[in-house]
């Protein structure tokens, strides 16, 4: 029991552990920014209809 302890706190997972956590950041981020670019297509093209 006290061997997986260990196991799991050596650098290597901790340095897994940190990569995956700004991996997840990374793509939440893309996301957010995906998400704005859409927005502003949304509110472009709104525009448009309502010039016409």
């Amino acid at each position: 029991q006290s061997q997986k302890k260990n196991a799991l706190s050596t650098p290597r997972v901790s340095h897994l552990r940190k990569k995956r956590r700004t991996q997840e950041v990374e793509t939440e981020q893309k996301n957010i920014q995906e998400l704005i670019s859409l927005h502003r297509e949304t509110v472009t093209q709104l525009k448009e209809i309502n010039q016409t």
